[in-house]
């Protein structure tokens, strides 16, 4: 029997369901699986290797064919020559030279239309700035120049770059001027948590199921499921490990919060608990754990030695 095969062996979500994944599109699952689901005459068991793992696949009705064309395309790539190439230097290196103060390159900018972008925090170790691979020539000047300086024309992935360094910090704190704005941030992100909490608060002794706190303005009942202790990331709220860490240590059924976290505050319901398997040999976790370690040794060594040592990685520099 299928459907006790799947909630024997299955793993994933189709388990209690007995593996039936319902009706869908080739295009909805990877490739092998798809291509076996749709070619397979119905009743057909077949055994598909996927990046997820090993698939068991027994078709069950087909849905009413579609009629499909391939479509042949000949691409032919435009590509700047280089007259133009030229051309766009000779404009960017005039613009470098006429415009050496940030005044006159701020209104330079403007004037001409040009596309002006934006890089916070840049390191001497970034690999990829506002849209830029492999800017190493550009973080070079970045790193020897002064607050305020122009850089020469700088050739990066198929563009031309002239750069204002506009703000230099240096290592360690930085003056509240510098940061007043994230400061001013965080701080209302803050105290609306503490409104909220406590406008919660009080729904608590007014409504006694998550479907009566939906009445409220701004607030709204989602689902997530198959959350584990391990998870960090959740689906429908994102990066909120004390709300994870709240909901598995909350009984089912009871309603718990307000919980603060990283993107609102959240009153938590337990619907259903999933109790682990009963294990009694360890044999096989030991052994992974044991691997883990020996494989982390190297590295923890490593890292360890640079902290005992005094060596600055100047390596972008060169």
């Amino acid at each position: 029997d299928f459907a006790l095969l799947a909630m024997r062996y299955g793993t994933d979500a189709t388990r209690d369901k007995g593996g039936d994944l319902g009706w869908f599109k080739k295009q909805d699952m990877v490739q092998p699986l798809g291509d076996t689901c749709i070619l397979s005459p119905v009743g057909h068991l077949s055994v598909v290797f996927t990046e997820f793992g090993v698939h068991l696949v027994e078709v069950t009705e087909h849905g009413k064919e579609v009629r499909k064309a391939k479509i042949g395309t000949i691409v032919s790539n435009i590509s700047a020559s280089q007259e133009t190439r030229q051309l766009a230097y000779a404009k960017a290196n005039e613009f470098a030279g006429l415009n050496t103060a940030e005044a006159q390159f701020q209104k330079a900018v403007n004037e001409q239309g040009l596309v002006k972008r934006l890089a916070n925090n840049i390191s001497e170790k970034n690999k990829y700035v506002s849209g830029l691979e492999s800017p190493k020539e550009l973080i070079k000047w970045t790193f020897s120049s002064d607050k305020g300086e122009i850089s020469p024309v700088f050739l990066i992935s198929n563009k031309y770059v002239v750069a204002l360094l506009k703000e230099v910090r240096e290592q360690g704190y930085s003056p509240l001027d510098e940061v007043r704005t994230d400061v001013q941030m965080n701080v209302i992100k803050e105290k609306k948590a503490e409104k909220l909490v406590n406008e919660m608060k009080t729904m608590l002794g007014k409504y006694k199921t998550l479907e009566a706190f939906s009445q409220e303005p701004g607030v709204e009942v989602r689902t997530t499921d198959n959350i584990t202790f391990s998870m960090s990331n959740a689906p429908n709220m994102g990066v909120e490990p004390e709300v994870i860490a709240t909901a598995m240590c909350t009984e089912k059924d009871k309603i718990t919060g307000p919980v603060k976290g990283n993107n609102g505050v959240y009153i938590i319901q337990i619907t259903s608990i999933t109790q682990p398997e009963t294990k009694n040999d360890f044999a096989l976790d030991k052994q992974i754990l044991a691997k883990t370690f020996q494989d982390n040794v190297g590295y923890k060594a490593f890292e360890s030695l640079k902290k005992l040592s005094d060596i600055e990685d100047d390596r972008m520099k060169y």
